[in-house]
């Protein structure tokens, strides 16, 4: 199992790929917006709880993900390089949870949330949501695409259905 989800070496078909990048992207995504839509008025998310503990899993997935991409691509018989965009999940949790570290959020002066900070935080959100649904149609596109039946130039053996190997 830690081969099949560490290693970048082999390859994996569909299904599998299926259950173990596709669905955890899915529901963290789906998890995500609940959470988002319980504390609408927070504008800090990096302060609340529940949307950290989500950054932290999302994080923890990254790897097995990017891993399972680049296996899915030697399935297809093309190299690992475009499963880079499952890494930008990395990048952007990383600077969206720095952003009130970098920039003050709270204006002293004033008491309220400063507005360098809504526009760096709104424009990284953005950034996110762009990055979230290119890695969404990688990921998809990786899930409906026959694989290279036989061997190819990444594995003599075609991929069985076994995900304990």
């Amino acid at each position: 199992m830690l081969t099949f989800l560490f290693s970048t070496k082999g390859r994996v078909k569909r299904v599998p790929y299926v259950v173990f990048a596709l669905t955890p992207t899915l529901i963290l995504w789906i998890t995500g917006e609940i959470l988002s839509g319980l504390v609408p008025g927070l504008h800090i998310p990096a302060y609340s709880l529940p949307l950290i503990s989500l950054d932290i899993v999302r994080l923890l997935l990254v790897w097995p993900i990017y891993v399972l991409s680049v296996k899915r691509l030697h399935d297809l018989n093309r190299p690992g390089f475009p499963a880079l965009i499952i890494l930008s999940s990395f990048v952007m949790d990383v600077l969206y949870l720095m952003v009130p570290l970098i920039v003050p959020a709270i204006d002293l002066e004033i008491g309220i949330v400063s507005n360098l900070y809504e526009t760096a935080a709104s424009l990284l959100s953005m950034l996110g949501s762009i990055f979230f649904f290119a890695r969404l149609a990688f990921i998809a596109t990786l899930c409906f695409v026959p694989g290279t039946k036989g061997p190819n130039r990444f594995d003599s053996a075609q991929p069985d259905d076994s995900v304990f190997e």
